[in-house]
């Protein structure tokens, strides 16, 4: 990300010593900078492209990482609390000890929450969760999961708006009355909806990778935490809830 010219990449990969291999899960987005690191974590498309763009706005002299979600997680228990765990282990690989700043998009954050509290409960500093969009799970009747298929077309129109959040859903969500999946994954390749060489094994793993996480954000029910939450949001529905059920806990 750093290095967006070939050039620059080369020159990178050239000065790269074996010693400073991350975990797999574990994205540099910007190194350098003289303040505390900021760790950001995925939302249940498992990828942390979106903090990219986030990073360009919150200044130079900021480190930033994400941590995004491997292939396997396609295949393990639905269950946030082991893969805070796993995430945890792995941030304390880039910094050891706290104090910790950590914050993520929709499951992301909640990703950020369970890993503060396994920190804390370590006796570790936490001084910054940060909640983008994140609602409390259980504060509202869940809506219905799709069934595997369904969930692979949801995981199409969530996948090529993120990739590109000028796309419209909904032009995406109409192929499914001309066109079955695969036909639509190699549409959406010719349109550059979808890179070329995306394919629709990967669309079936990555789509259970989304499931998985998907269930595990909503059977996740977050613990009162002894500091603040920092809630960012969108423009509210009119009638719902501003704190998306946080104030209740916090």
């Amino acid at each position: 990300f750093e290095a967006p010219r070939l050039k620059d990449m080369a020159e990178r990969l050239s000065a790269v010593a074996p010693a400073s291999a991350l975990p797999e899960e574990v994205v540099p987005l910007r190194l350098g900078g003289t303040r505390r690191t900021l760790f950001f974590l995925h939302e249940p498309t498992g990828e942390v492209l979106s903090y990219e763009r986030l990073s360009r706005h919150l200044g130079e002299d900021l480190p930033i990482y994400g941590l995004r979600a491997s292939r396997a997680d396609a295949a393990t228990q639905r269950d946030l609390v082991a893969l805070a765990r796993r995430h945890r282990d792995a941030i304390r690989q880039v910094q050891p000890q706290g104090p910790y700043r950590l914050a993520g998009w929709s499951g992301g954050g909640l990703l950020a929450y369970e890993i503060a509290h396994q920190l804390l409960a370590e006796d570790e500093a936490v001084e910054f969760i940060g909640l983008i969009d994140s609602a409390r799970p259980g504060y509202k009747p869940a809506e219905p999961i799709p069934d595997e298929l369904g969930m692979r077309w949801v995981f199409l129109e969530v996948y090529a708006a993120y990739l590109d959040p000028s796309l419209d859903m909904l032009a995406i969500r109409a192929l499914q009355e001309h066109m079955d999946l695969e036909q639509a994954v190699a549409h959406c390749r010719e349109l550059g909806w979808l890179p070329d060489s995306f394919r629709l094994d990967e669309l079936v793993w990555r789509s259970a990778r989304f499931g998985r996480l998907v269930h595990a954000c909503m059977d996740y029910r977050p613990p009162p935490l002894p500091m603040p939450l920092h809630l960012f949001t969108g423009e509210p529905v009119p009638g719902s809830d501003p704190s998306m059920g946080w104030e209740a806990l916090a």
